[in-house]
């Protein structure tokens, strides 16, 4: 998935030193509609473990899954997602990257 991310100065700060920035042990996959994110009717962000077997390929400006990230089963229409992101917790926070779908 290509991404953006929005915590650049947190990687920023770790390579000048100012910070000891650690990634997240695990990451949680969000569907975005227009900047917000999907709601309701069964939706929830779904975990994947920060790895090489779940990311094999990171390079500059581009993650790529090695695992199909399945989401539960709609209860209902939710809005079409054009978004994919990534979050540090199962609810709630920034996201702290994002990429079109």
């Amino acid at each position: 998935m290509p991404i953006e991310s929005t915590h650049a100065g947190e990687i920023l700060s770790k390579d000048f030193g100012s910070v000891n920035y650690t990634p997240p042990a695990t990451w949680y996959v969000g569907l975005r509609s227009g900047g917000t994110e999907l709601s309701g009717s069964g939706y929830a962000r779904v975990a994947v473990t920060n790895n090489t077997t779940n990311f094999p390929t990171v390079t500059t400006n581009l993650i790529i899954n090695g695992v199909a990230i399945t989401f539960p089963a709609a209860s209902a229409d939710w809005l079409t997602a054009d978004e994919v992101a990534l979050y540090v917790a199962s609810s709630g926070g920034t996201a702290k990257y994002t990429g079109a779908l």
